[in-house]
């Protein structure tokens, strides 16, 4: 047992530090989470200039590796490369072409809102009630009237 242990220990010391940064409706200074002392972590960013802040602080503080959310795109994953320095890998997330319908669906209103700073509201007809990157839920048109 006791050398299951050393390996283990000896593995885990060598763990890659990396992190992975989604963009929705975050705080990018109070929404992060970290496991394995910190050798896994995830930061959330309202936009991409948020993303480059998070992304140069990661990187100073030993980060070796950051994936992105498919958010970023070849351009955005551009600018996170030229925060970092060129210097650790740096990479975004896609989708397979047969979902192109599925994500336009669920991701391109709300989330192209947010990348230009664009406040959102999402009327939730059917009162599901799950949960929404949009900044404004409303069950009934009439609440729109509070928003506004």
């Amino acid at each position: 047992m006791r050398a299951c242990i050393v390996i283990c220990w000896e593995w885990y010391k060598q763990m890659m530090k990396f992190a992975f940064i989604i963009m929705g409706n975050f705080n990018f200074l109070k929404d992060y989470a970290s496991i394995h002392d910190g050798m896994a972590q995830i930061v959330g960013v309202a936009n991409l200039q948020e993303a480059c802040t998070a992304a140069r602080q990661l990187y100073l503080d030993g980060a070796e590796c950051i994936e992105l959310c498919g958010a970023f795109g070849a351009e955005g994953a551009k600018k996170i490369i030229d925060v970092t320095e060129n210097k650790i890998p740096i990479g975004y997330i896609t989708h397979l072409p047969e979902q192109d319908e599925v994500y336009e669906a669920a991701f391109a209103d709300i989330q192209g809102a947010h990348n230009y700073g664009i406040r959102t509201c999402w009327f939730d007809k059917n009162c599901k009630g799950t949960e929404n990157a949009a900044d404004y839920v409303v069950k009934h048109l009439d609440e729109i009237k509070e928003i506004l």
